[in-house]
């Protein structure tokens, strides 16, 4: 469930697919203009076939060289096959590494943060219709309809195509502006409401607007992590994860009773994130806490340029 968070503006990435394509067309008529030269210039000599050529495939054009790959390497190793992911864990990874052309996450510290809280939280469609009774949350972050920012997410989704929004939202559209409208509404209970809300969440621009605001919601954590005193990527993602359940308040009262205090000091590290985890009180406490400390290490410190990251424009 996501409590807080705040507003990031982001630019929409390099179409990478669609120059690929260009690319890759250029590439096809260059080869066959070399093959259809070396074959007469062969049949003069007396050869036979394009095959006995022996022609290397040559490339003139390639993107990766300032694009980088296509699809995103993942942080821990290659990975595995789609025959051995279920569908929701081939669309998580889809939408991580935009190895579809669809939306990326990044894979700096606030785009492992991110991946990190919808490991735990859900897919960038994913709907759960009833959170805890506090109706229903939705997407990477899980944002609730009544104690969340589900009403701060849907006016987001307006603002960034209001034609769409009402093309999706048909009836609802206006209502789902009014914030009193959203917290007390049975939307879990309306299925045509359900089915819209699907697809706004399956759609690639709306999960756009999802990415900007959970890498500008890591970003924030990152910050607070660092304020507190903690210097190292898996502090940074532990305070996003506990910020993400329980809100920046409860995150600060968390920190406190782990004897952290803005302005302070943390001499070691890996034992404080330990205390600061047992201080949360959540009942799947002990597999999140693993989850982040496979994914992250204690020795690996926060970059100062974290706070200027410039994939914060390119999510």
């Amino acid at each position: 469930m996501a409590i807080e968070h705040n507003h990031e503006v982001a630019q929409r990435p390099l179409d990478q697919t669609s120059f690929r394509s260009v690319e890759s067309q250029a590439n096809n008529a260059f080869q066959h203009q070399v093959q259809q030269t070396s074959l007469a210039d062969h049949r003069a000599a007396g050869a036979h076939k394009p095959a006995d050529l022996g022609l290397p495939k040559l490339d003139l054009f390639d993107s990766t060289a300032q694009f980088g790959k296509a699809t995103m390497p993942s942080d821990r190793g290659a990975a595995p096959s789609d025959k051995a992911q279920a569908p929701s864990e081939r669309n998580a990874a889809a939408a991580n590494n935009g190895s579809d052309g669809g939306p990326h996450i990044g894979n700096d510290l606030k785009g492992r943060i991110v991946k990190a809280i919808g490991a735990n939280e859900g897919d960038l469609d994913h709907i759960t219709k009833n959170d805890a009774g506090h109706g229903i949350s939705v997407g990477i972050r899980q944002w609730n309809q009544k104690r969340g920012e589900l009403p701060d997410l849907l006016k987001s989704f307006h603002d960034k195509n209001p034609e769409k929004f009402d093309q999706t939202f048909g009836p609802y559209a206006k209502n789902l502006q009014n914030e009193h409208w959203v917290r007390h509404a049975n939307m879990a209970g309306n299925p045509d409401l359900m089915k819209r809300m699907q697809t706004a969440l399956r759609d690639p621009e709306y999960q756009n607007v999802q990415i900007d605001k959970a890498r500008g919601f890591a970003q924030k954590s990152i910050e607070t992590a660092q304020r507190y005193g903690l210097n190292t990527e898996q502090g940074a993602a532990l305070v996003a994860d506990i910020t993400n359940q329980m809100g920046e308040g409860g995150a600060r009262r968390v920190l406190s009773r782990a004897g952290l205090h803005p302005g302070g000091t943390v001499q070691n590290e890996a034992e404080t994130l330990k205390r600061i985890e047992h201080y949360t009180h959540r009942p799947n406490s002990h597999d999140r806490f693993n989850m982040i400390a496979s994914s992250f290490s204690p020795s690996d410190r926060i970059q100062k340029r974290i706070i200027v990251d410039s994939m914060t424009n390119m999510a």
